[in-house]
């Protein structure tokens, strides 16, 4: 894997958008903040872009090294025809870390982009300081309920989405955030998901499957929205009391993205979690 394209976004000023190229997909990740200091990686939701962390960049920029990317099928990152799927997230990140010479990240995912930044840890342990998930849970468990309620939701995306992509993209957004503020921010970042996007999501298959015996070496920040469905809320709970060093926050006047809903709060709330994990 390579970078090939590197220039500064006109969207947001200091904003670097590169191109980590392969033979089988190309990911567009974003960098931002200082050079030099510990390096901060978002991971966004489902059918978002990379857009979903406006509200971080520019806050935590003074400070750290940030890097959000569209995840593979999202954004500019564009379905093609090769045979990589979400899973293969793990290795992209790895990739773009060794391009930039980062050794260690301070990973944070909301709702998918927190299962993948799970994975990310587990496939290459050593190199989490710490992983905040917002709307996630455990991948290395059995979720039978979050699997049965997950199925259930994306059978009637995926209907709506079939009949109009706008229609789809209006009701994720609905769902997934509080605010109007919120709603705005999701739906203009999911503008680039498209209907073949579908398919590669798939590969969370590999993702989440129960396993025995994983080790978390990272501290980690919990984090829940108010206004998430009581599912979500009672998995992040479950999930805090069973993880030693954890911290568990719910977000008010927030649904399920509450990073767009109260960027101010999870901004504040993820910088005292950080300067109590700084390396």
């Amino acid at each position: 894997m390579r970078v090939e394209l590197e220039k500064t976004t006109s969207r947001m000023p200091g904003l670097v958008h590169k191109i980590l190229r392969s033979k089988e997909s190309e990911v567009h990740y974003y960098v931002s903040g200082l050079e030099h200091e510990t390096a901060l990686l978002f991971l966004h939701p489902a059918f978002s872009d990379h857009q979903a962390f406006d509200y971080q960049v520019g806050y935590f920029a003074g400070n750290y090294r940030v890097i959000t990317l569209d995840l593979l099928g999202h954004g500019a990152s564009k379905p093609n025809a090769s045979k990589e799927q979400l899973d293969t997230t793990a290795e992209h990140v790895e990739a773009i870390l060794d391009q930039e010479g980062i050794s260690q990240v301070h990973m944070v995912g909301v709702s998918l982009g927190s299962l993948l930044a799970q994975y990310f840890a587990f496939r290459y342990p050593g190199k989490v300081i710490s992983l905040t998930a917002l709307g996630g849970y455990p991948i290395h468990e059995e979720n039978k309920a979050v699997a049965k309620a997950q199925r259930a939701s994306n059978l009637r995306l995926l209907f709506t989405a079939l009949i109009s992509m706008n229609s789809f993209r209006k009701k994720v957004a609905n769902i997934s955030c509080f605010t109007t503020k919120g709603r705005a921010l999701f739906l203009r970042s999911a503008s680039g998901f498209q209907r073949k996007s579908f398919m590669l999501m798939q590969g969370l298959q590999k993702v989440i499957q129960q396993r025995d015996g994983v080790a978390i070496e990272y501290p980690m920040l919990i984090m829940v929205g108010e206004h998430d469905i009581p599912l979500a809320i009672e998995i992040a709970q479950r999930w805090y009391a069973n993880s030693s060093d954890s911290e568990y926050v719910m977000i008010e006047h927030a649904g399920h993205c509450a990073n767009m809903d109260v960027p101010e709060v999870f901004n504040e709330t993820l910088e005292r979690f950080l300067n109590r994990h700084s390396k």
